[in-house]
């Protein structure tokens, strides 16, 4: 027993040896790997607790620029309503009215005082005065009383009409002038927290990151001065002076703007009668006026407006390297186009602001323009026009009073909030100087989004061009003599050749899409583009129905990452708003293939004989040749994403990212994908309807080929998309086209014969131009609702792989044994149009329940923690994520 045994492992020692080798070396390479990823793990909760904490940090840091500029603002308030004191001058004029009302009644005035004195005390005049006379503005001028009770050297007498001027000028100027100095200080307060607080968070980093020093090492250089923290924020005095440098404002920076407030009011508001009338879009156009001199209409004009800050004056010595180097960042930002830009559209959402208390007090208008509308911006400054009520008239002094009241309004820093605070920040302009989106200061948006739809749009229309005529020729071979050479002609082993392209094609669309984002675009589809073409030679060579059905399964296979690749990066570029036309010219692109292929087809045709080859040999072969050729040039112009291109710079790379952030949320731009993440998108039941809508297109496009037809459709599919867009609704531009196909499959289905031949043929036109225009739309409001690359990768493949199921079904639909009527082929793809109508309708009411649920959910209050994780992780499955249909 031992002997035998002895010699089974001395036989087998080997085998054994190479056994325990290979379990030992998987055992270290799954520790290995388990290890990895392990860390991989940790590594991607601990960024994700940094962005959280960076995240908090800056909302925290924002909240703080908010009550500094409260605290800050009474200071400079207070000195400007005692430099333009209109409650004295208010109490001047009801001195001398009350003065006059007692002579008459005395009966001390002659003649001529009663001539003078009787049309100046008119009910006009009574109901100027007593306009002023709130209850905000009582305690202003007893404020005013005790001021001149208690010292001051006396005015010189004026007359009623002189006061009254005085009051006008004084009154405007001074709401003007705590309107600029508002504005002012909330941009540079802005500047001065968000660079000490982005100091701060690198000078924490780099502490983290620097090892603590060992106290018993002795350094023979001196490195004093390599004190990184120190220079980053953390010596406190320089953060103190700096943050001193408000001073400037507070006390000296208003007395310059209101130099300039003044002599621009008088120039504008000087000729007016305060007793006279005044529309609402008179006063608007007078305070454009006003503005257009103060601020100017260029931007060197309007730098003059920023010189009041004090930052950008010369260095003292006083001032430290630390000290200077925040001052110089504070001066660059000053002097730059962004901060001209953010002050003008601040300027603009304070004074809508005033003119619309001036509506609801003065005017006695209920309909205001919501200050939250953030305004366009413009060239010079703006105020938005009354929409209703600018035809009512009331007296100027009346407005002047409202402007009176504002004023303390305006520099309320002591019972917050503050009406014109409110509005900047909900405005959301400012922000432009933090973080929500970054301006663009070397090319405007429409330029940008220009040069990434020439980057993106045509190279990939032209990848899926020679995709779908590669897919598609095989109809052209055919004709050219296919079926006879190989000996398919009969039977079903022409359809069936048909049919093996889209068993591959469905099955590999999602692993083509993750190897999309992990080998990066223009590795992948032209790697794809490259097989596919080579596929395409070899189909021109093969001898018989078993070698044509091999090359169909990997010209599937090959082609299967062309359509939902194509559509997953260009759901990458663009807003839910901006997607549609893009989607739509792009899926075009197959209208062309469908309109020319045949003619291309007809040319290579005659090449027949060439070499010994057979015409249709000679379409795969020049058709693959040419799509090897393109593959290799495609590597290096296919895009990527935003973040990887080389082609943007660095400020309009930010920008887009923040652009579309806003509009889908921050979910995982690049999280990793696993297996885990992709069977998670299938359980969300939303996914399934438009997965069904998507089988019926393919179904029906393998038998629209007409030249004029393709051409309408490719026409009626941008009309439908452009007014999709515009309009920023789906389901409508679904229902429409739909309705045209089903009403141009009824046709077909009941309409027979030569006589009819031309009715048939507009049909056609129905068909072809409702599925290929409802189609792109169908794709596009459903890739578009998916947030991040995570859910859009595999959302777009499992529907555009599932739907291309339809493609099975649409060559056994349509057989030549049903010809030339094809009830069958008519009456499947009219009940899957029915269906796919249904199925939008489904879609469209799943997306309107769950967006009212989340705002139930919003408004009960969600921690705001599991807002925010939600968004990061989930992407459209966030509670503050909102679906568009």
């Amino acid at each position: 027993m031992i002997s035998a045994t002895k010699r089974w492992f001395r036989r087998n020692r080997k085998g054994l040896a190479i056994g325990a080798g290979v379990i030992g070396a998987g055992y270290l390479a799954g520790q290995y790997l388990l290890s990895k990823i392990s860390e991989a793990r940790e590594r991607m909760s601990s960024d994700r607790i940094a962005r959280e904490n960076l995240r908090r940090r800056f909302e925290q840091n924002q909240t703080d620029c908010t009550y500094t500029v409260l605290a800050l603002l009474p200071t400079a308030a207070e000195d400007i309503l005692e430099a333009l004191p209109v409650e004295e001058l208010t109490k001047e004029l009801q001195k001398k009215r009350a003065e006059r009302l007692a002579r008459l009644n005395a009966g001390e005035g002659t003649g001529s005082d009663l001539s003078s004195v009787g049309p100046s005390i008119t009910d006009d005049d009574r109901r100027s005065l007593s306009s002023f006379q709130s209850d905000g503005f009582v305690r202003t001028s007893q404020l005013g009383e005790s001021t001149i009770e208690g010292g001051g050297s006396p005015r010189p007498k004026r007359n009623k009409t002189q006061l009254w001027n005085e009051v006008k000028i004084t009154s405007i100027t001074r709401s003007f002038t705590l309107i600029y100095t508002l504005t002012l200080l909330t941009i540079f307060t802005r500047i001065q927290l968000n660079l000490l607080g982005r100091r701060n968070y690198l000078s924490s980093v780099i502490s983290m990151a620097t090892p603590p020093a060992d106290g018993s090492t002795i350094r023979l250089e001196d490195h004093d001065d390599d004190d990184l923290t120190q220079t980053l924020g953390h010596d406190f005095e320089t953060n103190r002076r700096y943050l001193a440098f408000s001073w400037w404002l507070l006390h000296r920076g208003w007395k310059q703007l209101m130099d300039e407030v003044q002599a621009a009011v008088t120039e504008v508001f000087g000729p007016l009668n305060p007793r006279e009338d005044i529309s609402l879009s008179k006063l608007s156009e007078l305070i454009l006026q006003v503005r257009g001199k103060i601020e100017g209409k260029t931007e060197e004009d309007r730098k003059y407006e920023s010189g009041v800050l004090g930052v950008t004056e010369p260095a003292t010595p006083q001032t430290t390297a630390s000290l200077r180097h925040l001052l110089d960042e504070t001066a660059d930002l000053i002097d730059s186009p962004t901060f001209i830009r953010v002050m003008l559209l601040l300027n603009n959402e304070c004074f809508q602001t005033l003119i619309d208390q001036c509506k609801a007090d003065a005017f006695k208008s209920s309909t205001q323009v919501p200050t939250s509308v953030p305004q366009s911006f413009d060239s010079v400054a703006t105020v938005v026009p009354a929409a209703d009520g600018s035809d009512t008239k009331t007296k100027l002094a009346n407005v002047l009073a409202v402007l009176a009241r504002q004023a303390h309004v305006i520099g309320n820093g002591t019972a917050p909030p503050n009406l014109y605070l409110t509005s900047i920040e909900q405005g959301g302009h400012i922000e432009a100087l933090t973080s929500d989106l970054p301006p663009l200061t070397t090319t405007t948006e429409r330029r940008l989004m220009a040069k990434i739809d020439w980057h993106i749009v045509p190279c990939l229309c032209v990848l899926y061009l020679l995709a779908f005529l590669d897919r598609v020729n095989i109809s052209n071979a055919a004709v050219l003599g296919l079926e006879t050479d190989l000996n398919i002609a009969t039977g079903t082993k022409y359809n069936t050749a048909l049919t093996i392209f889209f068993v591959p094609y469905v099955i590999f669309e999602i692993p083509s899409n993750i190897l999309l984002k992990k080998l990066k675009p223009h590795v992948w589809l032209s790697f794809c583009m490259f097989g596919f073409g080579l596929v395409m030679i070899c189909q021109g060579l093969v001898s018989n129905w078993g070698g044509l059905m091999t090359t169909r399964w990997f010209l599937g296979m090959f082609e299967t990452g062309m359509f939902p690749g194509c559509f997953y990066l260009l759901g990458m570029w663009y807003k839910r708003s901006e997607a549609q036309k893009r989607f739509s010219f792009f899926f075009s692109s197959t209208t062309l293939a469908g309109a020319f292929g045949g003619l291309l087809a007809s040319g290579l045709g005659k090449m027949a004989g060439l070499r010994g080859y057979g015409g249709w040999r000679w379409v795969f072969i020049i058709e693959g040749v040419i799509t090897c050729v393109v593959a290799i040039v495609w590597f290096f112009i296919i895009p990527g994403f935003p973040e990887d291109v080389k082609w943007l710079n660095e400020e309009e790379r930010t920008y887009i990212r923040a652009k579309l952030a806003r509009d889908a949320g921050k979910a995982g731009h690049n999280a990793r994908m696993g297996w885990r993440d992709v069977l998670a998108v299938f359980k969300d039941c939303k996914q399934d309807l438009p997965w069904r809508v998507y089988v019926l297109w393919a179904a029906i496009q393998t038998q629209l080929y007409s030249i004029p037809p393709w051409a309408a459709a490719f026409a009626f599919s941008m009309i439908i998309a452009t007014f999709s867009d515009l309009t920023r609704h789906r389901l409508a531009f679904t229902l429409i086209p739909t309705a045209i196909a089903m009403a141009g499959f009824g046709i077909l289905l009941n309409v027979h014969g030569e006589a009819h031949r031309h009715v048939q043929y507009g049909a056609l036109f129905m068909v072809t131009c409702g599925c290929y225009s409802a189609m792109p739309v169908i794709v596009c409001w459903f890739a578009m609702n998916l947030g991040g690359h995570r859910r859009r990768s595999v959302g777009t493949a499992w529907q555009v792989g599932f739907g291309n199921t339809g493609g099975i079904i649409s060559t056994y639909a349509f057989l030549a044994k049903d010809a030339p009527e094809y009830r069958n082929g008519y009456i499947i793809s009219l009940s899957f149009i029915c269906f796919s109508a249904a199925c939008c309708i489904g879609y469209f009411v799943a997306l309107w329940a769950e967006n009212k649920r989340r705002d139930r959910v919003m408004a009960n209050g969600a921690p705001a923690e599991l807002r925010e994780d939600e968004e990061e992780v989930q992407g459209d499955l966030a509670v503050t994520y909102r679906y568009g249909y």
